[in-house]
């Protein structure tokens, strides 16, 4: 992790201070002005990725990054989720278009709604993501050993239901990836 911290940190701060350059020198080309903006963005956003505290930090409960400490395998992980029962049901691999990798899904409920899990290539960090977009599960891999109760998820308020398990989920797979235990889950229901 702390070579990724500094990689993403000295790339961040090159590409930002890069920006702050063509700023100066093109200050009266709308052009450069707007490659500046661009080239900043992208230093910050490097150096907000560089470790999980400063990407959930900076970033939308969309998705959140986790560190793995050592490398991990999804299927590890899924062994460790897929007798637990959570108001989506219990966690089952699956695919997505938006990824190669395999994905630990939860859900989805009635309204589409899902959270997800993925490890980067190297296995040291994972993203927990939440989506409403259900079509872009593209296959099952596994079935839900607890499946999602009939008639959940139809509500206004799932939707803070949803990102409220997503916050416990991490805070659940966080004491996963330290203790090897999984904690169970509060008893919130859709």
């Amino acid at each position: 992790m702390d070579v990724r911290k500094w990689t993403f940190r000295i790339a961040g701060v090159i590409v930002a201070l890069l920006g702050g350059f063509v700023l100066l020198k093109g200050y009266e080309s709308v052009i450069l002005i707007t490659v500046a903006t661009i080239l900043i963005i992208v230093g910050v956003s490097l150096w907000m990725a560089a470790t999980p505290e400063s990407y959930n930090a900076g970033s939308s409960d969309m998705v959140m990054m986790i560190g793995m400490g050592q490398p991990k395998k999804i299927e590890d992980i899924y062994e460790a989720y897929k007798n637990v029962e959570t108001p989506l049901g219990s966690a089952w691999l699956g695919k997505l278009y938006t990824m190669r990798a395999k994905a630990m899904i939860f859900g989805p409920n009635f309204q589409g709604e899902y959270l997800y899990f993925w490890l980067a290539r190297n296995g040291k960090i994972g993203y927990l993501g939440y989506s409403n977009l259900d079509n872009f599960i593209r296959k099952q891999l596994t079935q839900p050993v607890i499946p999602l109760k009939k008639g959940t998820g139809n509500g206004t308020k799932d939707y803070f239901i949803i990102t409220d398990l997503q916050k416990e989920l991490k805070g659940n797979m966080e004491y996963y990836i330290k203790t090897g235990k999984v904690l169970p889950f509060s008893k919130m229901s859709l």
